[in-house]
């Protein structure tokens, strides 16, 4: 994992930081990314399963949909950093540690 921390605020308005510096939405991805983010954040420590994320992020299932989740997660794991996105055969877990902090107040 990166040496600089990296901090998730959940209250108000979502903000990602690492090193004390946000990190812009556009470097998190797209909408679809983002709210995969907090999905996971929100249930850190737990299995979020492929079915859960897909009825989170899409009104109707794609084709091809485990490459699709599979895509979020490589650009979240790029820009936060790998070890922080564990994936399984049935879903993703948010591990936080290693500098990892989530803000959940103002």
């Amino acid at each position: 994992m990166s040496s600089e921390p990296i901090q998730i605020r959940l209250a108000g308005i979502f903000t990602t930081s690492r090193g004390g510096r946000t990190i812009p939405e556009v470097e998190l991805g797209s909408r679809k990314g983002r709210t995969l983010l907090k999905l996971l954040v929100v249930n850190r420590g737990h299995l979020v399963s492929t079915d859960r994320i897909v009825e989170a992020l899409w009104a109707a299932t794609p084709s091809h949909v485990d490459e699709n989740i599979a895509a979020l997660v490589s650009r979240l794991r790029h820009v936060l950093a790998r070890d922080y996105i564990q994936g399984s055969r049935g879903g993703y877990v948010f591990r936080t540690g290693g500098g990892c902090r989530i803000a959940i107040d103002d």
